[in-house]
């Protein structure tokens, strides 16, 4: 799927339909920029076998720079959901989210730590119920 992306952003994506999506974010001190890219699996796609009703085929492209370093991550997905860019940024984004979000809610649980008033890292340890 990598390969498809990158022959096709090379020529701006000219020999398929797609539609895009750029998002700007500044929160504490760092900018987060996303662009969107969801495309119909093409009949001639070599992955197209992996699963039956496969439709869209999705590229993000997000931009971090923090204190003046800049991060990149190029995720890519697979759906069986018709294009629609709106939908597509919601679920790339909000899986991301969704799993940090439940992560901290078990930690929580567990460890219970949102309760907990050691705020320096080298001496924090998970707490024991007694």
């Amino acid at each position: 799927m990598t390969d498809f992306f990158a022959d096709h952003l090379e020529e701006d994506f000219a020999r398929v339909k797609v539609r895009r999506l750029e998002t700007t974010e500044i929160h504490h001190g760092r900018v987060e920029k996303r662009s969107y890219f969801p495309v119909n699996v093409p009949d001639d796609w070599k992955g197209r076998s992996r699963g039956k009703g496969l439709r869209t085929l999705g590229l993000m492209i997000r931009t971090r720079e923090i204190h003046g370093v800049e991060t990149a991550e190029i995720p890519c997905s697979i759906s069986r959901l018709k294009r629609h860019v709106m939908r597509f940024a919601k679920a790339a984004r909000g899986g991301h989210w969704g799993l940090e979000n439940t992560c901290h809610w078990t930690l929580d649980l567990t460890f219970r730590e949102d309760e907990s008033r050691t705020r320096n890292r080298h001496i924090a340890e998970p707490r024991r119920e007694p």
